[in-house]
């Protein structure tokens, strides 16, 4: 009976230690890809500004004519 709950026991660490290491991995990878959208949203505004303030020059060069 001792051997049995020691086997049981050794059995449930390891999977423990599994799910913590899948736990791990998983969690690596969600902050990677949240860091690389904040990265593209961060892009995306800027291409946004550069777009508004283009349309804005070309909006004063046709009022001057």
């Amino acid at each position: 009976m001792e051997t049995a709950q020691a086997e049981e026991k050794a059995k449930l660490q390891s999977q423990v230690r599994e799910i913590k290491t899948s736990f791990e991995r998983i969690k690596t990878k969600c902050d990677t890809r949240s860091r690389r959208l904040e990265e593209a949203l961060k892009e995306v505004r800027i291409l946004n500004l550069n777009f508004v303030l283009d349309l804005g020059s070309v909006g004063s060069l046709s009022t001057v004519h």
